[in-house]
């Protein structure tokens, strides 16, 4: 009977240690010192109304282009950025549809201090 009771007990407290520990490590802080920073947002279509097929932004220091389905179904991006300097780089997305594209100029800056290397930047013409 003793057995049984701590089978239960361990099964019953396993599952709540796995999630305790998942949530720990998804809420851990990204190193502020990394240059990688993820660009990430939602994607506008053209002028003349036609979806997005690509997102390629470019830095002084790199280019980084998305042509994943999700550009064209969900209108939204994601590309990662491995040097960024601390003081951020000047960059121009460009999204290319099927006739047309267009150009967002912004800067591709590292988080401010203890917190997600990821940099929202909606596009749109």
């Amino acid at each position: 009977m003793r057995n049984r009771i701590a089978i239960l007990s361990a099964t019953a407290v396993l599952p709540l240690t796995i999630v305790a520990s998942l949530a720990a490590a998804n809420q851990a802080s990204a190193d502020p010192k990394s240059q990688e920073v993820v660009v990430t947002g939602a994607v506008d279509h053209c002028n003349n109304d036609t979806a997005p097929r690509s997102v390629q932004i470019t830095t002084s220091n790199e280019t980084s282009t998305d042509v994943n389905r999700g550009v064209r179904r969900a209108g939204a991006y994601s590309v990662t950025f491995q040097t960024v300097p601390r003081n951020g780089s000047a960059a121009t997305a460009t999204v290319t549809c099927r006739h047309d594209s267009y150009q967002v100029h912004f800067t591709v800056q590292r988080p401010p201090g203890q917190a997600d290397l990821v940099q929202e930047m909606d596009l749109a013409p």
